[in-house]
């Protein structure tokens, strides 16, 4: 694993935070979590805020998702919500309340009875918190840098991250249970827009004076790949709707082509995308931007960052000059970025970081989407 143990290895929060766990919560209702005004504040703050980029769920169908007596498969069904003026909070305890007790839920099949996707005791919430990255470059011998351009104007990014507690009794879920759990939990609580991770924790023993702890054992993320064993691996599917761009018929600028995608839990979704680049467009007059033979060593999402390690044919084959080269190189980021959890990629060649991508395109410092080389329509 090229990317991982170089990117883990010299990754260094520029901002450390530390929590204290708060109180343990009882039940899931719409009350507030927590008695500190300045907590909530910050979380309606934080939703506000979402809601300015359209970014957060705030009204309308939202969809959840139950199970069935075996967990072997996973259903979606629809529930009308208004969380205007809500705390994250209050929202986040709704959503929970309605996964847990899906007493409400009409399923379309009458031989399949709804099971809540939560198969233990009870899950609440911890907290939320918010971490701070300051964005650094991995260097070719395993280390890190950080560029001119980030020392100019240092890029940063923020991370919110939902906090959930589980009984202990998650540790011994089936494999099945575990897969249906995360998938449902992580799609319906990412889907509202206010978090970027969720991380799971499972209540220790009660010490002998008293008090209550927690550990870490698990994380959810918008695009994580989980592992299934060989007999289920794909009894559920989802589909998404993504954009990728292609060269125009121009065959100076890149179009956008819309495509729906089948997915199973394995599929990481921007690996996916990339696959798809490689393999062509599906509109007639646009072609494939990604030279031939090029293959996908690695891919990973960190802090927004997508650390994207393709085979050395990426660069052997590419057989274009400056223009070509920076449509194959803005066909992937200007593709990838429009996902909600990738900011920049970060590209490398058989696993090394290089300058160059062939003659001027600068491929050594984290690339955001150009708009530049996107052909404009009329009708826009």
């Amino acid at each position: 694993m090229r990317i991982s143990a170089r990117v883990l290895r010299g990754f260094a929060r520029i901002v450390s935070v530390t929590f204290a766990v708060p109180l343990i919560l009882s039940g899931c209702g719409n009350s507030n979590l927590s008695d500190d005004s300045s907590s909530l504040e910050e979380m309606t703050y934080l939703q506000e805020e979402a809601v300015k980029t359209n970014s957060v769920f705030t009204s309308g169908e939202f969809t959840l998702y139950y199970t069935n007596a075996s967990h072997t498969a996973i259903y979606e069904t629809v529930k009308d919500y208004d969380f205007q003026g809500w705390s994250a909070e209050a929202i986040v305890e709704q959503v929970l309340a309605d996964l847990v007790n899906v007493d409400w839920v009409e399923t379309d099949d009458k031989n399949v009875e709804a099971v809540s996707i939560v198969p233990f005791k009870h899950v609440e919430m911890e907290g939320i918190r918010e971490e701070t990255y300051s964005l650094q470059q991995s260097n070719a011998e395993g280390g890190f840098t950080v560029t001119e351009e980030l020392r100019e104007g240092e890029i940063t990014t923020t991370k919110h991250i939902l906090q959930l507690k589980m009984s202990a009794d998650y540790s011994e879920l089936t494999p099945n249970k575990n897969v249906v759990f995360r998938t449902g939990l992580g799609k319906a609580l990412l889907s509202l827009g206010i978090f970027d991770t969720i991380e799971l924790y499972v209540e220790s023993d009660r010490a002998d004076d008293g008090s209550e702890s927690s550990s870490l054992v698990d994380t959810i993320n918008p695009y994580d790949a989980v592992i299934l064993n060989q007999y289920n691996q794909d009894f559920y599917t989802d589909k998404t709707t993504v954009n990728l761009y292609f060269i125009s018929e121009d065959g100076v600028t890149l179009t956008k082509e819309k495509r729906t995608l089948t997915l199973t839990l394995t599929d990481k979704l921007p690996e996916v995308m990339v696959r798809e680049l490689i393999k062509g467009p599906e509109e007639e007059g646009l072609s494939s931007a990604i030279p031939a033979g090029t293959e996908i060593n690695e891919i990973m999402i960190k802090d927004k960052v997508c650390y994207l390690d393709l085979s050395a044919e990426f660069q052997k084959n590419q057989s274009g000059g400056p223009r070509e080269e920076a449509l194959t190189i803005y066909s992937i980021v200007n593709s990838l970025t429009e996902l909600p959890n990738i900011q920049y990629v970060q590209f490398l060649i058989d696993g090394q970081r290089v300058e160059t991508y062939k003659t001027e395109v600068k491929l050594g410092s984290f690339l955001s989407p150009n708009a530049l080389y996107v052909k404009v329509e009329e009708n826009e």
